[in-house]
């Protein structure tokens, strides 16, 4: 156990299951929360936007360097044609 009163914010790679309760104990608590898990359901998904609305939340189902990369430049790939 941890006392809360040093938690600064909440870093989750478990399983997305656990997304609901883990929410609603950063929001009773303010935490700022880092969610990388994947799998989650639409109801968990409307829920973790709902949270956002509330407490500083970063959430990305793939925490890889390459992955961001990717997605970042992938608007910036020209396209096939002349």
């Amino acid at each position: 156990d941890v006392p809360e009163a040093e938690i600064d914010c909440i870093v989750d790679f478990s399983h997305h299951t656990v997304t609901p309760a883990l929410l609603d104990f950063a929001i009773a608590r303010k935490l700022p929360t880092v969610l990388c898990t994947t799998g989650h359901t639409p109801e968990e998904k409307v829920k973790i936007a709902a949270a956002a609305e509330k407490i500083p939340l970063f959430f990305s189902a793939n925490m890889s360097l390459g992955v961001a990369l990717l997605k970042a430049g992938g608007s910036r790939i020209p396209r096939g044609g002349n």
